[in-house]
């Protein structure tokens, strides 16, 4: 596995990073107890320190998500509030929900989350939320998560840039919906923002879309990943894609 810094130690290359829409994040199964509960959910949205998360599994190549949303998808609003690092709130939280003791809970996940599941295994662990870790292979792991068959799992998303496509993911009965999540105030708000033409009005909609989101805790945001790419130091690339793939159109030699 080669590491960032050693990209960045060698001369002979030039490292380019670039803003995703990747979100990594934990999907807990709304059907099951102790996600059932709002304050177990919000109890794991405060247990999780995002900025130290970033900085250990990814080498600070991130950016903590105080939503689900990323600046590169449209109708992101820096309005909607999400969940400050405070372990205290989160075993006051656990305790009112009736877990004073904590809680054994198996993580599914798969092993290109390793790293970041091994952080926040710790950082759960620390305000009484054990997680007991189950690695499969990605495929393994999604049809676990698209079954139900699961209680917390650790993956990612990236969707189409236009936040309406996070509709697949909170939309009732929609396609990726695996929480799942019913919220009929949701629902409607992703009916007006597809039916108006007014980016702003638009804009607005999302924005009390997601913090109606964020506040019933439907998953745990952690990241945003960074794109990293490496080329050859005197080669000058002036475009990106969405992905963050460099366009051939746009590079020269120097």
């Amino acid at each position: 596995e080669i590491s960032y810094t050693s990209l960045k130690e060698n001369e002979d290359l030039q490292v380019i990073e670039y803003d995703s829409r990747e979100l990594t994040h934990l999907t807990m199964n709304l059907n099951t107890e102790p996600f059932n509960n709002l304050e177990v959910r919000q109890a794991v949205n405060y247990a999780l320190d995002k900025e130290a998360i970033v900085k250990i599994a990814l080498e600070g190549l991130g950016t903590p998500a105080d939503y689900v949303l990323s600046e590169k998808y449209f109708g992101y609003s820096d309005q909607v509030t999400g969940y400050e690092y405070d372990p205290e709130k989160a075993k006051e939280l656990l305790a009112s929900a009736g877990y004073p003791e904590g809680l054994n809970l198996k993580l599914t996940t798969c092993d290109r989350y390793s790293k970041t599941a091994q952080v926040v295994q710790e950082q759960l662990g620390q305000v009484g939320i054990h997680l007991e870790m189950e690695q499969t292979d990605q495929n393994a792991m999604m049809e676990a998560v698209a079954s139900g068959n699961y209680t917390i799992s650790l993956f990612m998303w990236s969707l189409d840039s236009d936040a309406d496509s996070w509709k697949y993911v909170f939309k009732t009965g929609d396609v990726v919906n695996y929480a799942p999540y019913s919220n009929p105030e949701v629902d409607d708000l992703f009916v007006q923002a597809q039916q108006t033409t007014d980016s702003d009005e638009r804009v607005a909609l999302y924005t009390q879309l997601f913090q109606i989101i964020s506040d019933d805790a439907v998953m745990a945001p952690i990241f945003h990943a960074k794109i990293v790419s490496a080329s050859a130091a005197d080669l000058v690339i002036n475009e990106f894609n969405a992905f963050g793939q460099p366009l051939p159109y746009s590079m020269s030699w120097q």
